[in-house]
Order: structure tokens, then sequence, then C-alpha cells
């Protein structure tokens, strides 16, 4: 993503002496970076990589066909720092830099960085400390998110149970961020049961990701401390970027992965396991709704349009919701008038904002 900001160029950290181990050793632990228009902050994830109290580890720095400077920075990093791999391919999207990344890891666990985050000092030695300790092959840390400079709101991942079965229900409910740069992975769980990123995936790439690493029975851990700083300011399209074609047919991947995956092994219940597939249908179907792709939403699981009636069809508030029910009703005009007031609602709260 753009951002206008720019940051001063700071010198590149040296490495520690004893940083990179041997070509032929595999490091504890790789961390995928995957880098797209991140020049106005990408230095600041790195030198927090770089001043890492573990030393043993590896960073892939995946340029993504990026336009901007960031491939540069990327070459910077590691012809400093043997820890840091620059690798340069042709744009194919986040999905793919993470899969570019994870096929040339060579560390006993994995993890992600973003670009535009940064990580805690301690990070990946409680990250591995964590994981030696349980025998888990999966570590799942807290964290801190960012709101604006000198605003931070810590995270604390809360589960029932240190089970995949009760983690699976928690991103299904959005209880627990989907995201894969606080979770550390075996690598070799993730090649013997031949979890990858689906290509193409513009959203949920992480949250698919994840849960079909679930769905294989791994060993869970979680790590009380927060070790990831998620910035929620300095790339702000990330966040006010609304859904389109492309990201809805992420989230109907993610929805085909788990239907009707009521896996034995993993002990679920089936209608508790139903209820939570169905709410991550009426989430993605009202995120359509509301960046005004009506149609989409009444087609993006249209299994679920009666029961969605059924609890939402009193609803006046918000719009989106109004619009969606008077479609799947059939009342076409009414749900475009509604829009229409949707949008100068829209155009009166952003007056008001304009004339403060």
């Amino acid at each position: 993503m753009t951002d206008d900001k720019r940051q001063p160029q700071a010198a590149v950290p040296a490495a520690p002496a004893n940083a990179a181990p041997p070509a032929s050793v595999a490091p504890a632990v790789s961390v995928i970076v995957p880098v797209y228009k991140a020049e106005a902050y990408i230095r600041r994830c790195l030198d927090s990589l770089a001043a890492q109290t573990l030393t043993d580890f590896e960073v892939l720095l995946i340029d993504d066909g990026s336009p901007d400077g960031s491939g540069a920075i990327c070459d910077e990093y590691a012809a400093r720092d043997p820890r840091f791999r620059a690798f340069h391919k042709a744009n194919g999207g986040v999905a793919s830099a993470r899969q570019y990344g994870l096929d040339r890891a060579r560390g006993e666990y994995v993890t992600h960085a973003d670009p535009d985050d940064w990580a805690a000092p301690r990070m990946l030695e409680a990250m591995v400390g964590r994981a030696r300790e349980t025998g888990a092959d999966m570590v799942v840390t807290d964290y801190i998110e960012e709101v604006s400079p000198g605003v931070s709101r810590p995270i604390h991942v809360v589960c029932p149970d240190a089970t995949p079965e009760a983690l699976l229900r928690e991103l299904l409910m959005q209880r627990v961020f989907g995201a894969s740069w606080n979770k550390l992975l075996r690598r070799s769980f993730i090649l013997s049961h031949h979890v990858a990123y689906e290509p193409g995936m513009s959203l949920c790439e992480d949250l698919y990701f994840n849960c079909r690493f679930l769905l294989h029975g791994p060993v869970i851990a979680f790590l009380p401390e927060p070790c990831y700083h998620y910035d929620l300011y300095s790339n702000g399209n990330t966040l006010t970027r609304k859904a389109s074609p492309k990201d809805l047919h992420s989230m109907a991947r993610v929805i085909a992965l788990l239907e009707g995956r009521v896996d034995p092994q993993l002990r679920l219940d089936a209608q508790a396991y139903a209820e939570e597939l169905y709410h991550i249908k009426e989430t993605s179907k009202e995120r359509a709704a509301e960046a005004g792709l009506l149609s989409e939403a009444r087609d993006l699981c249209p299994e679920v349009n009666g029961e969605y009636l059924r609890r939402n069809g009193s609803s006046l508030f918000p719009l989106y919701r109004l619009q969606l029910c008077l479609l799947l009703r059939g009342h076409a005009g009414l749900a475009a008038l509604a829009g229409q007031v949707r949008r100068l609602q829209s155009l009166k709260i952003l007056k008001k904002l304009l004339t403060r």
C-alpha cells in the first residue's frame, strides 16, 4: 500500500559477530516479510528484527514486484547483515509472497512480520523458547495494537483451551485474529501436511493458511507476552479500503475449505461448527454489502440467505444490512433507495468533519 509519510533514513544496524549460521546449518527460526510499496516504514520493521535478543534466525525479504524503493532497501539490509536474504519476484499478491518465502525458508520454525509493523526485542527468543518448552507446533503470542503515534492497546489472546478445535473455533468467530505475524509454526509440520498459502487470495490468506494448519491437529501453546506491534496508522489504506470482488473470492475460498470439515480427530461438535461457519458467511456477506457490492453479497453463500433474513430482517441499521435484506426480499428499488440515503448520510458526516 502507498503512504505519503517518510521516515528518516537510518543506518542499517550491524549484525552481531556470531549472528549468521553457516548456510548448511538451519537457523532456529525463519521470519518471512512480504514487501510491497513499503519504503516509508520498512526500516523500522527490519531494524526491530536485526535487534532481536535471539541471534539464530534468518529474515526472508520477499520483494513482490514493488515499484518504489522497497526492493533497494531489502538489498541494503541483505548486504549488511548475512541473516537477511533478499528475493525479488514479479508481483503476485501477498499470498504468493508468503508462499515464496515459505518455500525458501530453512528454519526449524517459521513466523511472519509485515513491513509496516515491528517486533519487540524478545519476540523470537520468547516464541522459540515457548515452542521448545512445550513441544508446540504452533505458538500464538499476545500483541500490541499501535492505534496512533504514542497510543497503544495491548491485546491478550484468549482461548478456552490450548487445543486445535478451540483455536479454530475462536478464529472462525473472529475472537482471535487470524494473522500470521503473531504465530510461530514448526516448519516440518507444515511440510509433512502439505499446508500452503492459496495463490491469488488478496484477503484472509493468513486465516485460510492457519485453519488448514489447525485441521491437522497440531500441538498448540499460547505466550502471554506482547511480542509484536501491529501498526494501525502508518499504512492507512490497509484498514480503510473496502472489500473488492477479488476479496470476496478469497472469503469464499476460506468458507469452501471449512465447509463440512467436522473432523473426528478435532472433536468438533457438528452443530456448534455449523453455527461458526454461518457466522463467517454472514460476516462475509455484510462486508460485501458495506462495500456497495449488493449483488455479490446476495450471491455469496446463497444457501444462508433465508437464515440471514430470519436473523436480520427486522434491522433498520446499519443501512447496508437493510439494503441487503430488501434485496433478498426482491425489493431492488427500495434497496437502491436505501443506498441513496446511505450515501447522503456519508456526505453529511464528511461535511461535519470538514467544517470542524
